[in-house]
């Protein structure tokens, strides 16, 4: 997009207030974007790792003006859950804005807030689909589909700047992946 949805974006990101929650992850509050990332404030998010009909990840890349790992590869689709809306909104909403895209995300889990995932309670998910991408270039930069074959070095090796959060979110959706299978083992 233009010059023009540029500075829009920004505008509206740097005025955003999110909602800011106790331990118990209960809202007690909201803060203004800025100050939720400057100060540590614990809030919610949503990752939605998005599969193809290959068993590939998409990956994006995240924006120049992101105030956090600007430039970085990140989750699918990722963002805040805002004032009065439920995580699964916030995972439809962020995947129609971000990537174009439509369905039903299945729900895998939530990951505690640390300083990896940038102080945020994350609901993860995970979306199956032969819809393709779609991103406006501004917020999203890049994307692209990545085997499992090919993400294990990046992941190991560093090779390319990777969020902390989306590390952390892979690894929690593996995990939950990982145990789904012995169980089913474990009852056949």
């Amino acid at each position: 997009m233009g010059l023009r949805h540029l500075i829009h974006w920004s505008a509206v990101s740097a005025m955003e207030y999110l909602p800011i929650c106790n331990r118990a992850n209960r809202c007690v509050g909201r803060a203004a974007r800025a100050t939720v990332h400057a100060q540590g404030l614990l809030h919610r998010a949503v990752h939605v790792l998005v599969f193809n009909k290959s068993g590939q990840i998409f990956l994006q890349r995240r924006g120049a003006d992101k105030d956090t790992f600007p430039g970085w590869w990140d989750t699918s689709v990722g963002g805040h859950v805002d004032l009065g809306e439920t995580p699964r909104e916030t995972a439809l909403r962020e995947l129609r804005e971000e990537l174009g895209l439509t369905g039903e995300p299945r729900l895998i889990g939530e990951i505690a807030p640390m300083e990896k995932t940038g102080w945020e309670f994350v609901t993860v998910y995970e979306l199956t689909t032969d819809q393709t991408p779609h991103w406006d270039g501004v917020e999203v930069v890049d994307g692209r589909w990545v085997s499992p074959e090919e993400l294990e070095p990046l992941l190991i090796h560093g090779e390319v700047a990777l969020t902390p959060s989306f590390r952390e979110t892979f690894a929690f959706w593996a995990g939950r992946q990982a145990a789904l299978l012995k169980e089913s083992e474990s009852t056949a």
